[in-house]
């Protein structure tokens, strides 16, 4: 019994939940015992609210003009451990790339945003409109395990 061919159809928002696992993945795998990496794709109705992108101000929107360019850089120099000839890092761009390769019309644009975590050491937040209708947040960021919760310096101390 053969399957009957069907012609490919990407869909953007099944694509955006497969590579947010995907970017989990790679940020549990970077984590360390003092730097929280995170990294995540996300419908853009869920974390833009105006000029607020994850509750942060935004303070300017830059159109990435070479999406290649911009996400191997990223991936070689923003995640410490992590390049583009790894196995990690190839499919990460890979399955970014998809987003642009499979959509008509498809921009992307680099968020310059306030800090969204206290904690954060880095962050680099992309908007993806794709098919004039579809917005992909990607979010990377770099967390200082070691800082202090805010909630927790309010916290009685304990008696010796």
């Amino acid at each position: 019994m053969s399957v009957p061919d069907k012609p490919f159809q990407f869909s953007v928002s099944k694509h955006a939940i497969f590579i947010a696992g995907y970017m989990d993945a790679v940020a549990r795998s970077l984590t360390t015992d003092s730097v929280l990496c995170g990294l995540t794709a996300r419908d853009a109705k869920e974390v833009l609210d105006g000029d607020l992108a994850f509750g942060a101000a935004v303070r300017a929107k830059v159109e990435v003009q070479s999406w290649s360019k911009e996400f191997a850089a990223l991936v070689d120099n923003f995640f410490p451990g992590l390049n583009q000839r790894s196995r990690l890092g190839f499919y990460l761009l890979e399955y970014i790339s998809w987003f642009s390769e499979f959509t008509d019309n498809a921009r992307c644009l680099k968020l310059d945003c306030d800090l969204i975590e206290p904690r954060t050491m880095a962050q680099a937040v992309y908007l993806l409109e794709l098919d004039g209708d579809h917005h992909v947040v990607l979010l990377a960021q770099l967390l200082n395990k070691l800082h202090n919760n805010p909630l927790q310096d309010d916290a009685p101390k304990a008696r010796a």
